[in-house]
C-alpha cells in the first residue's frame, strides 16, 4: 500500500476513459452528506443486529442498563479517559486495516492507498476487483469485529461492557460499507468487475 495525505480525489479524465472502454458508473450517493443520509437507516439495522447478538451471547450485559429510576448517562473527561479513547481509535484503525487485508496484491504499480485524516485512518483502492472480492472487502470488518469477535470473546470469557461498546460502534460505523454492498448487489451483474476512481465506483460486464 502507498501512503497518501488525503482520500483519492475525483479524476474526470480517468472516468471518461473508463466509460469509453465500456465501464458503467454505479448509481450511488456522490457527496459525504448523501452517503450519511442514505446509510443512516443501515446504522440502526446493524446496531440492532449486533446488539441482539451481544445480548444473546452474554445476557448479563443488559444488567448494567437496568436502573430503577430510569436511564442516566454521564461522561467525565480526565486522565482515566485517555486509554479508552485510544482503544476506540485502535479499533477503528483495525476496521480499516481489515479492509486493506482483503484487497488483493497485484504485481506492478500499487493502486491501494492508506493515510490519516482528522477522522482517522483510511484505506482506499483503485484496483480492478471481482464482484465477490469487492463484497468481501466491504463486509470483512463488520463480520469479523461485530459478529465473530463477540463469539470468540464469549468463549474465552473476555467479553465485557467496554469491548461490547466498541463492537457496537464498529457495527454502526459499518453502515456506509453496508450501503455499498446493497448498491452492488442490486446494480452489478454476476461476474462483473469493479473499479473505484476516487470516490466513484464503476463496473464492467466481462465478455
Amino acid at each position: 500500500m502507498k501512503y497518501i495525505k488525503q482520500l483519492p480525489p475525483a479524476n474526470p479524465q480517468r472516468e471518461t476513459l473508463l466509460r469509453e472502454e465500456g465501464w458503467i458508473g454505479l448509481r450511488e450517493p456522490d457527496t459525504p452528506g448523501k452517503i450519511l443520509l442514505f446509510s443512516f437507516p443501515l446504522m440502526g439495522v446493524s446496531a440492532l443486529i449486533t446488539g441482539a447478538w451481544l445480548l444473546f451471547l452474554q445476557p448479563s450485559l443488559l444488567q448494567g442498563l437496568a436502573l430503577e429510576d430510569g436511564f442516566a448517562l454521564s461522561f467525565t473527561l480526565g486522565p482515566g479517559t485517555l486509554l479508552p479513547l485510544l482503544g476506540m481509535g485502535a479499533f477503528f484503525a483495525l476496521h480499516e486495516l481489515l479492509h486493506g487485508a482483503a484487497i488483493p496484491r497485484r504485481s506492478g504499480k500499487s493502486r491501494t492507498y492508506w493515510g490519516i485524516t482528522p477522522l482517522g485512518l483510511f484505506v482506499a483502492t483503485e484496483e480492478i476487483l471481482t464482484k465477490a472480492r469487492y463484497l468481501l472487502i466491504s463486509l470483512l470488518p463488520f463480520l469479523l469485529l461485530s459478529i465473530l469477535l463477540p463469539l470468540l470473546l464469549t468463549f474465552t470469557q473476555l467479553l465485557n461492557p467496554y469491548l461490547a461498546f466498541l463492537i457496537l460502534l464498529n457495527a454502526m460505523g459499518s453502515c456506509a460499507d453496508l450501503l455499498g454492498v446493497l448498491l452492488i448487489l442490486f446494480q452489478v451483474p454476476r461476474g462483473a468487475l469493479l473499479q473505484n476512481v476516487g470516490p466513484k465506483t464503476f463496473y464492467k460486464v466481462q465478455p
